[in-house]
């Protein structure tokens, strides 16, 4: 499958590298693609990333998503992934600068309203996705979305990733994945150990296949 990773950080980084390694053709788009590029990756304008791709993945910082979809041009009929958070820095640190009665998967969607919009993969760091599936286990992990045929896809990318993907439901279910990061980052980001920071999603686990 041909897949575009708007960014270029950390997640962006480990999603493209597990799926290169699955056999997936990955491309990074980024604003300014000068930048140095994610090992074994083309970076490209963002217009030139998402040209022809299969899936279109937002793994980049809230503040830029407007800009950078407005540069990819015309995304109707296209299947996107938005794997962001839609972050502020508040009175006391890191919050959500939307919700409960809306979130940033909808937002997104209003951006792009020809677009079929799932959010997942925004609920784990790019370090937990590089030990979760150790050993075999495939730890649950929840989409947010259309049923629409372009689901299955979407589902299959992230078993890709040794995942057990699931689908929660239409995206206003978003109202509830991105807190679930909030749980995430609030620990990470007080000097937990990262894998203190990894527990609210141990034990949802489930066997091989």
């Amino acid at each position: 499958m041909r897949i575009a990773i708007l960014g270029t950080g950390r997640l962006a980084r480990a999603l493209g590298a597990h799926w290169r390694d699955v056999g997936h053709e990955v491309r990074h788009g980024a604003a300014t693609p000068a930048r140095p590029a994610p090992a074994e990756a083309d970076t490209l304008p963002l217009a030139v990333a998402a040209a022809g791709a299969d899936i279109i993945v937002l793994a980049l910082p809230w503040a830029g998503v407007p800009a950078a979809l407005a540069a990819c041009g015309d995304l109707a009929g296209r299947v996107l992934i938005d794997a962001t958070n839609p972050l502020v820095m508040g009175p006391n640190g890191l919050e959500l600068a939307v919700g409960p009665d809306t979130s940033g998967g909808e937002q997104v969607q209003a951006l792009v309203p020809g677009a079929q919009v799932f959010k997942a993969l925004n609920h784990m760091g790019a370090a937990f996705m590089a030990r979760a599936t150790a050993g075999g286990r495939r730890p649950v992990t929840t989409v947010a979305g259309p049923e629409t045929p372009a689901l299955a896809r979407v589902l299959g990318l992230i078993a890709d990733l040794g995942f057990d993907a699931r689908h929660g439901g239409e995206l206003a279910m978003a109202r509830l994945l991105e807190p679930q990061a909030m749980v995430w980052i609030r620990l990470a980001f007080s000097g937990r150990d990262p894998e203190e920071a990894d527990c609210p999603f141990r034990g949802r686990t489930t066997a091989p296949a």
